[in-house]
């Protein structure tokens, strides 16, 4: 029962780290990782947190908990320094905030783009290229070339950022089969699922572009 009590007791001292870290899955397409990987990331979190809350209360001239003596050498003891409302409440918006910033740069490729420009790593954040490719060349029209000889023109609307999925939705699509013809679609537009093989996807400059096979 008490080994229980402070298995609680320390996952309510990594929740503020696991909510920063749903909150960028939430925005940012995030490669494969393990429970380990999970568990450091929230650990990483949650001291980000709780340093911006008492950082924040210092310069505030507020007084904080302190967290360092909730952690005792048998047990971890919350009630000893007084979680207050506003303490929480405080934490709650900071893990909101390191979230979403995290996250959006997660999805932006901020980190690498400035390692990248530094000459420090030539990797990319993202999922893979497919990801990058969707993500940086933006407002093009797209001729998806299929296994089966046919292709699809349109404009990219929706596309997959899991790795492996390779799908795309085309607005203002058309097939065009290897004679050069064109067939327009009646409708919204259309989804080219994992099922239909995609073997390529060229980047047009322009919609002229489409029907020059």
């Amino acid at each position: 029962m008490v080994t229980s009590v402070v298995v609680l007791q320390i996952f309510l001292l990594l929740l503020p780290g696991f909510c920063t870290q749903k909150i960028k899955a939430k925005i940012a397409t995030l490669k494969a990782s393990t429970d380990l990987d999970r568990i450091t990331d929230a650990l990483v979190y949650s001291l980000l947190n709780y340093a911006s809350v008492i950082l924040f209360g210092w310069l505030a001239g507020i007084k904080v908990p302190n967290v360092y003596d909730a952690v005792k050498a048998d047990k971890i003891d919350l009630t000893s320094v007084g979680f207050t409302p506003g303490f929480i409440l405080a934490l709650f918006g900071v893990s909101l905030f390191w979230g979403f910033l995290i996250g959006f740069a997660d999805d932006q490729d901020w980190l690498y783009r400035i390692l990248r420009a530094a000459r420090l790593s030539t990797k990319s954040g993202r999922v893979d290229v497919w990801s990058d490719a969707f993500h940086d060349i933006r407002r093009v029209w797209v001729r998806v070339h299929l296994e089966d000889g046919r292709m699809i023109v349109g404009w990219p609307d929706y596309y997959s950022g899991e790795s492996g999925q390779r799908e795309l939705f085309l607005k203002d699509a058309a097939f065009i089969d290897q004679g050069g013809n064109e067939y327009p679609v009646d409708g919204a537009g259309v989804l080219v699922t994992i099922h239909g093989k995609i073997s390529v996807v060229e980047m047009l400059n322009s919609r002229k572009e489409m029907a020059n096979v």
